[in-house]
């Protein structure tokens, strides 16, 4: 889905960032394998479309700010729901400091 297109009557928005948010984490696996990164690819995919069918079924990691874990990869969606809009902040490693998710979706 294109930044700008309609998610369940919302609009979704992602980060500048993100891209290369994704790109980090799938050069990291597929260097490991060209198996593991496709499977990252799919499980972020999956994960973004739970998101646009139920944004509020996720918890926050601090108000305002949602989370979501992708299914057997340490990595979390860290995003924002409003009535109109979803804003995806950023794909991280669920170890990685907060301060850097933070700082993404306090200028987002």
């Amino acid at each position: 889905m294109r930044c700008g297109e309609k998610s369940m009557n919302r609009d979704e928005r992602f980060s500048p960032d993100f891209p290369d948010d994704v790109r980090n984490a799938l050069s990291h696996y597929d260097s490991i394998s060209t198996e593991l990164g496709n499977r990252f690819r799919d499980q972020l995919e999956s994960t973004i479309e739970k998101i646009r069918a139920r944004p509020e079924s996720f918890g926050f990691t601090e108000r305002p700010t949602r989370g979501a874990m992708l299914a057997r990869f340490p990595y979390v969606v860290v995003f924002r729901v409003s009535e109109q809009l979803i804003l995806y902040g950023g794909c991280f490693h669920a170890g990685s400091e907060p301060s850097r998710w933070r700082r993404r979706m306090e200028s987002s």
